[in-house]
């Protein structure tokens, strides 16, 4: 099974830019308080997804 940071995104171009010209923005809020959290972990893939297809994003724990 491959590991979690090597399965492929479903997007295959960059997010697109508003009407307004602004980024999109992701925010990721992670409620755990675990050290070594699967929530925190998918967070972070998440938001890596998001980052490599243009958009902005924050983990707030």
């Amino acid at each position: 099974m491959p590991s979690p940071l090597s399965l492929p995104l479903s997007f295959s171009s960059p997010i697109s830019m508003s009407t307004t010209g602004q980024s999109v923005s992701v925010v990721g809020l992670c409620g755990s308080l675990r050290p070594g959290s699967f929530t925190r972990m998918a967070l972070q893939v998440a938001l890596q997804g998001a980052q490599e297809v243009g958009a902005q994003t924050q983990l707030i724990e």
